[in-house]
């Protein structure tokens, strides 16, 4: 057995263009040695055929759930509100009055359990089972903030969870319980566009700011609060990788200098 020696796999290419009857026929018509044979041998991924040929597993990951080898401790999706029309708006005034009409409704119909979903606001899925379990909603001035809703183009936004289909603790790891809190993010359309757009942003920001649907806008963000306080979001073992690989630089690499890194080659057309 430790004699033998592995087989040699030879493989030719018929294309995708012939039916079974033709791939047979050219069999039946040709002899092997008449047929282009190309030797192949497996992948590390074990592929024999449609290799591709990448630096894709050699690359640094920018973030990825429960691993801590990445340059980001965590990433955030943008809000989804389900009823922009209702919770953004160029003037804040008139956000105020749209929000306070849009709760004045929504608890006159819970007070008469009225499931009619009278379209004079705007329902969603969300909405209606908090409206099955009896919740009772207020009006809160302290929820309006400035939101990136497009790129260049802010509006105030009424920040209520309730209001907000998906208005999450990662939003609020962010900017704070109001939503108002300092940061820098690195926002960029989801991994499965057709191509890289990259922003920034210092304020909440929508769910289609840069790509609306199919996956929508994700975000890298400079610090996470916990317990009310301030967290670099870029981890050490980034910074460790950063000064071990710059080891020649008179100056010391600093979590702020990755983030500016990454911002920039996330804008190179390499």
């Amino acid at each position: 057995m430790e004699n033998q020696k592995k087989a040699k796999i030879f493989y030719h290419n018929i294309g995708n263009n012939l039916s079974g009857k033709e791939k047979l026929l050219l069999l039946k018509e040709n002899t092997f040695k008449q047929l282009d044979f190309e030797r192949i041998k497996p992948d590390a991924k074990n592929n024999w055929i449609n290799q591709t040929d990448n630096d894709w597993q050699t690359l640094i990951p920018i973030c990825a759930k429960d691993k801590e080898d990445t340059i980001f401790k965590m990433s955030c999706l943008g809000v989804s509100t389900n009823r922009d029309e209702w919770v953004y708006d160029f003037s804040k005034e008139n956000l105020e009055k749209k929000v306070k009409f849009f709760i004045e409704k929504y608890n006159e119909f819970l007070d008469k359990n009225d499931t009619s979903w009278d379209t004079s606001i705007k329902w969603s899925r969300d909405l209606k089972n908090k409206f099955s379990r009896k919740l009772k909603l207020s009006y809160n001035s302290n929820l309006i903030s400035k939101a990136s809703y497009r790129p260049f183009i802010l509006q105030f936004y009424y920040g209520e969870k309730n209001l907000s289909d998906v208005l999450t603790q990662n939003h609020y790891t962010m900017f704070g319980e109001k939503l108002d809190k300092e940061n820098a993010l690195i926002t960029f359309r989801c991994v499965n566009a057709d191509q890289l757009v990259v922003l920034a942003s210092n304020i909440v920001f929508d769910l289609n700011y840069l790509k609306m649907g199919n996956g929508g806008t994700f975000s890298l963000p400079l610090y996470r609060y916990e317990d009310g306080k301030k967290v670099e979001n870029i981890t050490d073992w980034a910074l460790s990788l950063f000064q071990n690989h710059y080891t020649s630089s008179a100056q010391i690499i600093s979590k702020l200098d990755i983030f500016h890194y990454v911002y920039g080659v996330l804008h190179s057309p390499v």
